[in-house]
């Protein structure tokens, strides 16, 4: 029982032990599913580069460009978006904050993830990784704007209507 005491401390946030290991499940899921949508975005440009695309171009793709990369970009994020401060309660932070905060986060996972590529000589084709982390930027952009602006422009106007009478 001390250890999520001890995490959420470390961590200084704000979210209960469930809801911080919620959050991180999520952000770790949609920075896997962005890569596989970097994959996806290099087979849909291949697919207008040549004429015809052969089985093991599929195989060469998913299984051992992005699946073998899965753990890899697991940990790299999990490092990041912790040590970045990504979990630090941006509930309270303005627009700005929490866009300084997303690209800072993903950012040093982007520079962990293309140094290991680069250091170990990993193939990963650069339009798999320009678009994947790109997504992760949008899911986590939009993951953390919406909600608030959701909040503000739906929650509070039925609250204010309700005071009125």
């Amino acid at each position: 029982m001390k250890l999520p005491t001890w995490w959420l401390d470390r961590l200084k946030t704000d979210f209960t032990p469930r809801g911080l290991f919620v959050r991180v499940a999520v952000d770790l899921f949609l920075s896997n599913f962005g890569l596989l949508l970097g994959v996806v975005t290099t087979v849909g440009l291949k697919v207008f580069e040549w004429d015809a695309l052969n089985k093991a171009f599929f195989h060469e793709m998913f299984l051992r460009v992005w699946l073998p990369n899965v753990p890899i970009v697991t940990f790299f994020c999990l490092c990041a978006y912790s040590l970045a401060g990504l979990y630090r309660g941006t509930r309270n932070e303005p627009y700005v904050g929490r866009l300084i905060l997303v690209g800072k986060s993903v950012g040093f996972a982007f520079l962990l993830f293309i140094s290991w590529v680069y250091i170990c000589d990993v193939f990963v084709p650069k339009s798999t990784m320009i678009a994947g982390w790109f997504y992760i930027f949008v899911f986590f952009w939009a993951g953390r704007f919406l909600p608030t602006a959701f909040f503000r422009s739906i929650v509070l106007q039925a609250w204010r209507i309700m005071i009125r009478g």
